[in-house]
């Protein structure tokens, strides 16, 4: 890897990955994204997930849900992922999920998102291209971008598990959304790196 300084004065990183993809990553609140690849949905198509759904006037973000069909706490999420993704679609954003593990069949990634009623489009990440870019660790992980793909929000849905094996009743925090609100409203995001509670994203298979 080699340290720079670019002229956004931030400082980044710029890997070439074994997909020949060039990617330069700061931390959340200051790093920008950019890379150009493509994933295969649920429903067979092949999408951009950094091609904007809507017009550059109504279009506020892009928001990344990595997850896995067999870890129980990232499942248990499910249903606020749903309202998540109905409420702020609404709002401008596009939001996927994104199925890291490398073996995951499509057949079996549908079925998943029948079972648990995941009401956003689902994303098959096998190679990892999404997952090394942010450098997602664990899932229920969530990475939000600006139309300019500035990293403005990186870490967990909520504080509803505060420890591995522990959780409150409810949340106190929901920080996802209020980073959504911040920056649908046009304003700063107050905290915009969290810990992520959850399963560690699988390794892909060694060559």
């Amino acid at each position: 890897m080699l340290g720079i300084t670019g002229p956004l004065s931030i400082r980044c990183f710029i890997i070439l990955t074994v997909f020949g993809l060039f990617t330069c990553i700061g931390n959340a609140g200051e790093g920008l994204l950019s890379f150009d690849f493509k994933l295969r949905s649920t429903s067979g198509e092949i999408i951009d997930p950094l091609k904007p759904k809507k017009t550059k006037e109504n279009f506020n973000g892009f928001v990344f849900i990595f997850t896995l069909t067999d870890c129980p706490i990232a499942n248990s999420y499910s249903p606020e992922i749903s309202r998540i993704s109905k409420e702020y679609r609404e709002k401008g954003f596009d939001l996927y999920l994104i199925q890291t593990n490398p073996n995951l069949k499509i057949e079996d990634a549908k079925k998943h998102q029948k079972e648990y009623s995941l009401d956003i489009e689902v994303l098959l990440d096998p190679h990892h291209k999404l997952v090394s870019v942010c450098k997602a660790e664990n899932v229920p992980e969530v990475i939000v971008l600006s139309p300019e793909k500035k990293i403005l929000y990186k870490g967990r849905i909520n504080d509803r598990n505060t420890a591995y094996g522990k959780r409150r009743r409810q949340p106190s925090r929901h920080d996802l959304r209020l980073a959504l609100e911040s920056i649908f409203n046009k304003t700063p995001v107050e905290i915009s790196r969290t810990k992520v509670i959850g399963c560690y994203i699988p390794p892909l298979p060694k060559i």
